[in-house]
């Protein structure tokens, strides 16, 4: 793949989510969206519309992202992919997972609920 490395080691961790938590994951086209200036996005800039950010929904907190990162941006073509996908742990035994992508400029959003049964709950 291009821009893809050989790493000799990787460092791993393990966390358990808990109902409430999102976990987001995306492309570094995100932090590296660039304004008519070349100034980036910025992961200082993400962590703090995360901190901001009211919980509603993990489709919300994706959609306010993208306007976000397009009102930073202001209309500047991008050189690299925006993906994003978010995991919101709803309740105990349910969880949305969301997967949001861009596609020749256009924004795809698909969704699907997973029910997992839970031992002694």
């Amino acid at each position: 793949a291009l821009g893809a490395q050989q790493l000799d080691t990787v460092a791993t961790e393990q966390i358990s989510l808990l109902p409430g938590d999102l976990l987001l994951l995306y492309t570094d086209g995100v932090v590296e969206a660039h304004d008519v200036d070349n100034r980036l996005f910025g992961k200082e800039r993400l962590r703090e519309f995360l901190w901001k950010w009211d919980r509603t929904s993990s489709a919300h907190l994706v959609q306010k992202l993208i306007e976000e990162v397009t009102i930073f941006s202001r209309g500047t073509a991008q050189h690299d992919d925006i993906t994003m996908l978010a995991i919101q742990i709803l309740k105990k035994e349910t969880s949305l997972v969301r997967f949001i992508y861009n596609f020749r400029d256009s924004w795809i959003v698909r969704s699907c609920y997973e029910q997992r049964d839970l031992i002694g709950s």
